[in-house]
């Protein structure tokens, strides 16, 4: 009779049959650390529409409106106004560049408006498609439920902060063929030499996870960069970029954990300046924009190949991790239905 070398308790412990223990230790299921490093960046692509403001300020200088025979809208600096020097340098085009013309004289008849003391704003407005990809990278947030029962600390699949950057693309459109004086000012309009302009920027981003709930979260979004419009549109000898920078709110739904979608209002503050040794002229754009994304991750597991496995949650097989679906549909449905290749009867 063959006997069997099983490690028995006393009666006292119910005659219970306690089997070794293995010298492998768990490792638990394999999982690529190289996946898990990728699956901390987001790739993002969005695209929307806005609307903007211009603003132009003229300061210390002279804006003169001739009669007939040719009406002409110009300026010239203050400090020339009061030099007995002639011709006087002005300036008939002040949008995108400087063009010289030379004043001999200022008629008594012409309209003059001096912005010594009180500045004269310009402004006109419009719309805009923005276009922008952008990289970012995830610190998760701590796992405070599964801390709570079990006491050991775990990331959750909620990110808590995206640190990140992109670069963006837009042309803008403005409404008016001129740019109008804010107030009712008797100096007039003066022409644009053109309604449409492309512009690019390059940014930093932050995004804070503010409330999370089911599939939804809401994050504030902080932007800032440098930025310029298409070079051959503006003469780049007289154009001065100071950088922008942008508050939004996104609203985010989780289609799954490596796919998502996203709407995004925002408001963007840009300044820049027009100036040479004689003139200044600042501008102010003020922009509002509304943005619809995608952003997708990286998946942690890989889908499994094996033909005949119609798992549809994340499973192990053959001492491997893998995912059941598609990075577009969730990996825990709660009831296994749409199984592939599976016959209703």
């Amino acid at each position: 009779m063959h006997q069997h070398s099983f490690a028995q308790t006393t009666l006292g412990d119910r005659d219970l049959f306690v089997p070794q223990k293995s010298n492998t230790r768990n490792q638990g299921p394999a999982v690529s650390p190289v996946r898990k490093i990728m699956n901390l960046f987001n790739l993002s692509f969005e695209l929307g529409g806005g609307y903007f403001n211009h603003q132009q300020e003229l300061t210390d200088v002279l804006l003169v409106t001739t009669e007939d025979p040719i009406p002409l809208l110009y300026i010239i600096p203050s400090a020339d106004e009061s030099s007995a020097t002639r011709p006087y340098n002005g300036f008939y085009s002040w949008f995108n560049d400087f063009n010289l013309v030379l004043i001999n004289e200022i008629h008594d008849d012409d309209i003059k408006v001096r912005t010594t003391s009180n500045p004269i704003v310009y402004e006109n407005s419009g719309s805009f498609v923005p276009i922008a990809f952008r990289l970012s990278f995830s610190i998760k947030k701590q796992d405070k439920q599964h801390y709570k029962r079990t006491g050991d600390r775990r990331t959750s699949e909620d990110d808590l902060v995206r640190i990140g950057g992109g670069i963006g693309f837009g042309k803008m459109r403005y409404k008016n063929s001129v740019m109008t004086p804010s107030l009712n000012e008797p100096i007039g309009t003066y022409e644009m030499p053109f309604t449409k302009i492309s512009q690019k920027k390059l940014f930093g981003s932050l995004d804070v996870n503010v409330y999370s709930k089911l599939d939804f979260t809401l994050f504030i979004n902080l932007e800032a960069g440098s930025w310029q419009f298409k070079k051959e549109e503006f003469n780049q000898e007289y154009t001065i970029y100071d950088p922008f920078y942008s508050i939004g709110i996104t609203f985010e739904k989780t289609v799954s954990k490596y796919f998502k979608l996203y709407m995004r209002p925002a408001v963007e503050f840009r300044d820049f300046k027009l100036s040479n040794s004689q003139i200044n002229v600042t501008n102010k754009l003020k922009m509002f924009r509304l943005n619809f994304g995608v952003l997708l991750k990286y998946p942690t597991y890989p889908r499994n190949r094996y033909s005949a496995n119609h798992v549809q949650m994340e499973h192990v097989f053959n001492g491997k991790k893998y995912r059941g679906r598609s990075i577009f549909r969730k990996q825990n449905p709660r009831i296994g239905q749409n199984m592939p290749k599976q016959k209703r009867r």
